[in-house]
């Protein structure tokens, strides 16, 4: 709700005011429903926010692939910035093995590339 001022005015939008579970609404507070309701992620730049995003991302398909359960999939655009080109650096040593089936095996530069990778993945 707190972000409800930053929607966009276009008609085919998403229009949700994710309510906060405890006191307030917060920055994040749509971040469960957001990655829930995606099957595929371009993650571009980003800070703190996108770091939570990913993190909550990275959970979730974490215990999907445990068990043997259909993944999100996810692709941080190399070269922006921030947490996308952390993903491809140390941050991915973090969980290599548990969740490298949802990301791509090597650095995606455009974003033509990463949705030809996400369109592979989900059989679109």
């Amino acid at each position: 709700q707190k972000a409800e001022r930053y929607l966009s005015n276009h008609e085919a939008r998403l229009n949700l005011a994710i309510p906060p579970r405890c006191k307030e609404s917060e920055w994040g507070d749509d971040t469960e429903v957001m990655i829930k309701l995606a099957s595929g992620i371009i993650f571009v730049g980003g800070g703190t926010g996108t770091l939570i995003e990913f993190a909550h991302w990275a959970k979730i398909n974490e215990s999907r692939v445990a068990h043997s359960e259909p993944v999100i999939y996810g692709v941080p655009l190399a070269d922006t910035g921030g947490l996308a080109d952390m993903v491809y650096g140390n941050l991915r040593s973090l969980w290599q093995d548990k969740i490298a089936c949802c990301l791509p095996a090597e650095p995606i530069r455009s974003g033509v590339a990463a949705a030809e990778f996400l369109l592979e993945h989900l059989k679109v």
